[in-house]
């Protein structure tokens, strides 16, 4: 498999949309979720959207699984737009493209020169471990996809604005936070999910059959387009518990 790395042109920490970071991108789209880690810092940042200036939107490269961000600019005259389009295209034929980036357990932004990896979903979630056994309970904008977690301590952890298809099977998730994101087919079978809190999330084919929930906060949960009542999702654990038995 192809190491895929991309050079930090430049880096803006801006006051209104966070880090934008100017990077060279010869791999095709990088998808919200994706996470960069420097191989200079070690430092990881999340990418959240592509930066598209309105003025060139008809004529950029685009990827289809890339989130986008439209931003708008006044210029002074009609010559400073043109000068300013041409320059943003010129930078698009050498794909050069920016990207809001959100980072991972720290405050800073890449610095021009560095080289950033782009993670397997397998070198995130160790990372993760390894950012959570150093003290960090607290991660968003993750897209996380066929890896385990299964019986590992993640007690107190937070997952926020994060889509999330992976195995917990027998996980400590105590006082767990899953907030505004996606656990589609996660399998908490026999996790402690004691005093968890679920809010705001999709949850389609989970799994929580025998997963200890004594205090566990439910609120604001959907699978497929309806609204999944506390009742609604206690009689679907038993049913998956009544479906284990039986096999």
């Amino acid at each position: 498999m192809v190491e895929k790395t991309y050079t930090i042109i430049d880096a803006w920490d801006t006051s209104n949309v966070g880090i934008i970071a100017e990077l060279e991108n010869q791999f095709g789209g990088l998808a919200y979720g994706s996470v960069l880690k420097s191989l200079r810092s070690g430092y990881s940042w999340t990418v959240y959207k592509r930066i598209i200036p309105g003025f060139v939107a008809d004529e950029v490269t685009r990827y289809e699984n890339e989130a986008e961000s439209l931003m708008h600019f006044r210029f002074s005259s009609v010559l400073a737009a043109e000068s300013a389009k041409q320059q943003w295209l010129a930078k698009d034929n050498k794909h050069i493209f920016q990207y809001q980036l959100e980072p991972n357990g720290h405050r800073e932004k890449p610095e021009a020169g560095e080289i950033l990896k782009l993670l397997s979903f397998e070198d995130q979630k160790n990372d993760l471990l390894e950012a959570y056994r150093k003290g960090q309970r607290y991660f968003e904008y993750l897209d996380l996809e066929e890896v385990s977690f299964d019986n590992e301590n993640l007690e107190g952890i937070t997952f926020e604005n994060c889509s999330l298809y992976v195995s917990f099977r027998n996980a400590n998730l105590r006082n767990a936070t899953f907030l505004n994101g996606g656990i589609k087919t996660c399998d908490f079978t026999e996790a402690d999910l004691t005093n968890a809190r679920f809010e705001m999330l999709t949850i389609e084919s989970a799994a929580f059959a025998f997963a200890k929930m004594e205090g566990v906060q439910l609120k604001d949960l959907f699978a497929y387009s309806q609204e999944v009542s506390e009742e609604m999702f206690f009689r679907i654990k038993e049913q998956q518990e009544e479906e284990l038995r039986n096999k």
